[in-house]
């Protein structure tokens, strides 16, 4: 029984206050939380899903606080996870932060109008660490364009000290040991994040298709830890009320020290029945197969398997207010 594993269970506040000129002053609270224990999420933080202030107008939005990164903003949506099944369909635990699995302090945020059809993000934390300028610091943009059926975007994010930002969510994220970057973020000076996805859209089908390239800077003993993540996918409405979805996705990992190469080879599955506009019923099916020299498969959120091979089957239904 887990929860909220497609759509964090949360409960947030929101509002906005009219300053003239086209400018308005906004703000966002969320919580998160687990729905079968009632305990906070995100570490026990209060409003740890997020928490900022910030401007919007003619210029673009300037937000302050506790945000999403530019690659969760402009990535995501050519994913499966984001659009459709969660935590679960992540590529290897969301090493891309994709999936925004974790999010970042002391951030401040710019995202353009839309501009004949493209929106710019501009991403940069402080860190916070009192002696150490850089420590923690996350800084990063995204280029999405729009225009008719079809969209895309590329990004790039660096992160200082990446265990540091993202302890919480990745080194033993929700209970669970992660045993496919885990050691490599541990010990990693930085980690970057380079990405690009485009998604087309045709009667009833919604085609995605997306590659990130993650590197741990000194997270192997001798050198770096290297995933690539391919992925496609494809959502298609039957009725409007009934959807379905289907995913391939591919992660190779290379650690330089050893010279060594993983694999997982990762397929989902997902069909969802909308009974209002609010209320859904939804069943999920992902098989995970390690490869190489991995020897374990994990699917994103849960206990690595004792095998090469995890298969996780999920019936779930969702109500937002």
């Amino acid at each position: 029984m887990v929860s909220g594993t497609n759509t964090g269970s949360r409960w947030g506040l929101k509002g906005a206050e009219e300053l003239g000129g086209g400018y308005k002053a906004i703000f966002t609270l969320e919580s998160g939380f687990d729905s079968f224990t009632g305990a906070l999420g995100q570490g026990g933080r209060e409003f740890g899903r997020q928490a900022f202030l910030g401007v919007t107008g003619p210029i673009g939005t300037v937000t302050v606080g506790r945000q999403y990164d530019a690659i969760y903003d402009g990535l995501g949506p050519f994913t499966t996870n984001y659009l459709y099944g969660g935590g679960y369909f992540s590529h290897a635990n969301d090493v891309d932060n994709t999936d925004g699995g974790f999010r970042v302090n002391n951030a401040i945020k710019y995202v353009s109008p839309v501009l004949a059809g493209f929106t710019l993000e501009g991403f940069y934390s402080l860190g916070g660490v009192e002696g150490n300028f850089s420590n923690s610091q996350v800084w990063g943009a995204t280029l999405t364009f729009a225009h008719g059926p079809l969209s895309g975007a590329a990004g790039y994010e660096k992160v200082n000290t990446p265990a540091a930002v993202e302890v919480n969510g990745y080194l033993s994220g929700g209970g669970y040991n992660n045993v496919i970057y885990g050691p490599y973020l541990a010990g990693a000076h930085d980690q970057q994040i380079f990405g690009a996805g485009a998604a087309y859209t045709v009667g009833r089908a919604n085609f995605l298709l997306n590659y990130t390239h993650v590197v741990f800077g000194g997270g192997a003993l001798a050198g770096d830890a290297k995933f690539d993540n391919f992925e496609v996918g494809v959502g298609f409405h039957f009725t409007p009320a009934l959807q379905g979805v289907a995913g391939y996705q591919f992660t190779r990992a290379v650690d330089d020290a050893t010279g060594s190469s993983s694999r997982y080879h990762q397929v989902n599955l997902m069909g969802d029945y909308a009974l209002s506009k609010r209320t859904d019923v939804y069943a999920q099916a992902v098989y995970q197969r390690a490869a190489g020299a991995a020897q374990q498969a994990q699917i994103a959120g849960l206990d690595p398997s004792s095998s090469r091979s995890q298969l996780a089957l999920r019936v779930a239904f969702r109500h937002r207010f």
